[in-house]
């Protein structure tokens, strides 16, 4: 026996009912009424949490709209205004590919594997299928490590959160660079090591990369283009140059490209640079995704993943000019 109220600013995740005055919304309240019907609140977490569970169970994907009635639907359960042995239609209005966005802002980036039979092996025995990113708020921000964790401890931690068994080696580069985040004063969080070992995850890997990248110099001013001092290795050659550009990481990416084509490297053209941001705090973990194509029309995407954007945008070079290569 209500009136409608409008919602000036309707946020959530579900776009497809983010509808501050919906033009059935009387109608919606008729149907209720005369059903002895009631209607119920949920979160977005709440919203995916069950967009997944109905993927992983019943191989159907939905919209986030979509599967707010089955979020709708375990909350009752939870609350018993329904029976276990209830028969329920729950109806689910829109594919998930009218909303690919919002699912994949909150799943893991997929593990990449070499067309070798024993790389799929490993990616099958490791169950690395099976890693999972944070999916709440409370989730995203548990503190995991403030110091740096032995070898042992890594490998216990990343069993028990994410259920996948890694190698030595994944063990050791993961290490490195949660030494390297809490090095830089960052606490790494639940979402901050899912990031690091889905950036290790999908590296190509190399015994001997071609491109490494040491060191970084930037200088940066109100009035004055920014100047980067790039250390380099090239084919085990050190290298140094510089270059400008008009942002520090435009100015780190042309001096690593001016030091390449100096020494006649493959031809590429960056086509793509996605910056993601995983919390609010001028200290948050800054995941980067950078896209390169060669002459011959093969594109590789890099990843990289730090609390420096600078120094995230260059790991995620990195790792595409190296995959390019290959």
């Amino acid at each position: 026996n209500k009136e409608i109220e409008p919602i000036m600013k309707p946020q959530t995740i579900a776009s497809a009912i983010a509808v501050g005055s919906p033009s059935d919304g009387p109608k919606a309240l008729e149907v209720i009424n005369k059903s002895n019907g009631y209607g119920l609140t949920v979160t977005d977490d709440e919203i995916i949490e069950a967009q997944l569970l109905l993927a992983r169970t019943e191989s159907i994907f939905v919209e986030p709209a979509a599967s707010a009635v089955i979020a709708a639907l375990i909350k009752m359960r939870e609350e018993n205004r329904v029976e276990r042995d209830e028969e329920i239609v729950c109806v689910l209005t829109g594919n998930g590919l009218k909303d690919s966005a919002a699912t994949l802002k909150n799943l893991p980036y997929p593990p990449s594997v070499k067309p070798d039979f024993n790389e799929v092996t490993h990616f099958i025995d490791k169950k690395l299928y099976n890693i999972k990113a944070p999916l709440t708020k409370n989730e995203k921000e548990k503190i995991i490590f403030t110091s740096v964790p032995k070898l042992y401890e890594l490998e216990n931690v990343i069993k028990t959160i994410f259920d996948i068994d890694l190698t030595r080696d994944d063990l050791r580069i993961i290490g490195r660079k949660v030494q390297n985040f809490i090095s830089k004063g960052k606490k790494v969080t639940h979402v901050d090591l899912n990031l690091i070992l889905e950036e290790t995850l999908t590296a190509v890997r190399m015994e001997n990369r071609i491109l490494e990248i040491n060191d970084f110099d930037i200088k940066s001013s109100k009035t004055k283009p920014p100047k980067c001092r790039i250390k380099m290795n090239y084919r085990g050659n050190e290298i140094i140059e510089e270059g400008t550009g008009v942002g520090p990481v435009d100015a780190a990416i042309s001096a690593i490209t001016r030091a390449l084509e100096k020494r006649g490297t493959l031809k590429f053209q960056l086509t793509d640079y996605q910056v993601q941001i995983t919390s609010r705090g001028t200290d948050a973990t800054v995941d980067v995704k950078m896209s390169l194509i060669g002459k011959e029309g093969n594109t590789s995407i890099g990843m990289g993943t730090s609390p420096d954007i600078i120094e995230a945008s260059i790991m995620a070079f990195e790792d595409a000019y190296n995959a390019l290569h290959i």
